[in-house]
């Protein structure tokens, strides 16, 4: 996944300035911190799922703007507090990947 130039305002407000990144193909990322930091929001976008104000997102080479659903396909997302406690993370994973 790629992430490059990232600019996000809110009214008069920057909230993201030229954020770039680069995950590795078969890396795992994870972002973590406290509540109200916007986790949620930078997950979304390279989904496609929230708007930005300019840059661009590439998972495995993929535009996620110009072909969303294929973009979406390549990447899954394990949200905190997911209610499945008789899994462990490994079997979770498994079950996921094998829907």
């Amino acid at each position: 996944m790629a992430l490059f130039e990232l600019h996000k305002k809110f009214g008069t407000e920057t909230a993201v300035d030229r954020v770039d990144l680069v995950v590795p193909r078969g890396a795992f990322f994870g972002l973590v911190g406290p509540n109200g930091d916007g986790k949620r929001r930078r997950c979304a976008w390279p989904s496609g799922c929230s708007g930005l104000d300019a840059g661009g997102a590439q998972i495995l080479g993929v535009d996620v703007w110009q072909h969303p659903a294929q973009a979406k396909s390549m990447v899954g997302v394990l949200p905190d507090g997911l209610s499945i406690p008789e899994l462990t993370g490994r079997e979770l994973l498994t079950y996921l990947v094998s829907r």
